[in-house]
């Protein structure tokens, strides 16, 4: 994630918002449980937001929420974030909410190992909320992308859809999303030291110049692959848990099934 420029894509996003969005977001982290890695990503995501408010030149405005209260806790909650540290003496909560008129998405906490994918993911769901999105005969906005793909791929980590809460189909999702993009990073990882190991295996005291070159280009094109693999990742749950909302609220479960 660039702190100091936004892509052009987020950019011409933000010069083209037909109404006025809000962001807000909720930063409502113990300083004395929570690591400093978190903390410091948190004022990353600050910062970004920034760039966000200053470059949509009154289209967009960032509300902040990161003074720790029962007030802003329960604003948290009602907004549909998810908290966590909950064996903690104060939960803590991390995520946003993106709000225009009637439409609303939000990402319910914000994860350090979707940093490279948080701009993009932001700024297709500024997109998608400023522009009013179509509605079907039961009033609810239809998500983005429902697609057949995404409906079976629901369906299959979650056999019991009809049963299970929203909140619950939620938690199965984010539990799968983080299991692989803990694997993507084990697997990134085993690559790079690999790679690392043929550079120092070819002449460890004295490696030429192209073995050096070959070997910086492959460990870029590495973990180039592992950025898009992680956006490719989160993409894949924004669309899913946008079905899974639209499944949930258009069909909810009721106790005689």
């Amino acid at each position: 994630m660039s702190i100091g420029r936004l892509s052009d894509g987020t950019r011409s996003v933000l010069a083209n918002l037909p109404q006025p969005v809000e962001i807000r977001y909720y930063a409502l982290l113990d300083p004395s449980t929570t690591p400093e890695t978190l903390q410091a990503f948190a004022g990353r995501v600050d910062r970004l937001l920034g760039l966000y408010e200053e470059t949509a030149a009154g289209r967009l405005k960032v509300s902040r929420h990161d003074t720790l209260s029962e007030a802003n806790a329960d604003a948290a909650s009602f907004d549909g974030l998810r908290p966590f540290d909950l064996d903690k003496p104060t939960v803590s909560f991390l995520g946003l909410v993106v709000v225009s008129g009637e439409n609303k998405e939000l990402m319910p906490r914000l994860s350090q190992h979707w940093e490279e994918a948080l701009e993009s993911d932001l700024s297709r769901m500024v997109e998608r909320v400023g522009h009013a999105r179509k509605t079907d005969q039961t009033g609810l906005p239809t998500p983005a992308r429902t697609d057949p793909t995404t409906t079976k791929e629901l369906k299959r980590l979650i056999p019991n859809l009809g049963s299970i809460s929203l909140d619950e189909g939620m938690q199965i999702l984010n539990d799968a999303t983080q299991k692989d993009l803990a694997k993507a990073v084990q697997e990134t990882e085993e690559r790079l030291r690999a790679a690392r190991e043929r550079l120092g295996g070819a002449r460890p005291d004295n490696p030429s110049a192209a073995e050096q070159e070959a070997a910086m280009k492959e460990i870029q094109k590495i973990q180039f692959e592992q950025s898009e693999r992680i956006k490719q990742i989160a993409q894949r749950l924004q669309d899913q848990l946008a079905t899974l909302e639209y499944l949930k609220r258009s069909d909810p479960p009721s106790e005689s099934r």
